[in-house]
């Protein structure tokens, strides 16, 4: 919600699309093999696209907030990868990314 009000408000004009992401990067942790879908594929009027992936930075100390922190970092490291082969452009995007309208979804996902 954050992400794609910032985008939009910010590139008004110029999109040509937003849709889940088609993408599909294959990597292996913990011995298992994962494949990682990122968010969204952004397309550009004037043909740059953006891949982009969403993600809290709430922390914790239980397993569970290790392993999704651990694996964020991952995919993020694999996505830049991948973007960087493809010559497109990636988009991480946290609360921290965008304080002010993280604030304001959670307001409105709270009524």
């Amino acid at each position: 919600w954050c992400f794609l009000e910032d985008f939009v408000k910010s590139h008004k004009g110029l999109m040509l699309s937003i849709a889940r992401s088609s993408l599909r990067i294959p990597y292996d942790i913990d011995g298992r093999s994962r494949t990682y879908t990122p968010d969204f594929d952004v397309t550009l009027k004037d043909g740059k696209k953006y891949v982009v992936e969403c993600k809290s930075e709430q922390s914790g100390t239980s397993e569970i907030w290790i392993r999704y922190h651990n694996e964020a970092n991952l995919k993020r490291k694999l996505l830049e990868s991948y973007c960087a082969e493809q010559g497109l452009t990636f988009i991480w995007f946290t609360q921290k990314t965008r304080k002010d309208l993280y604030r304001k979804a959670q307001k409105l996902f709270k009524h």
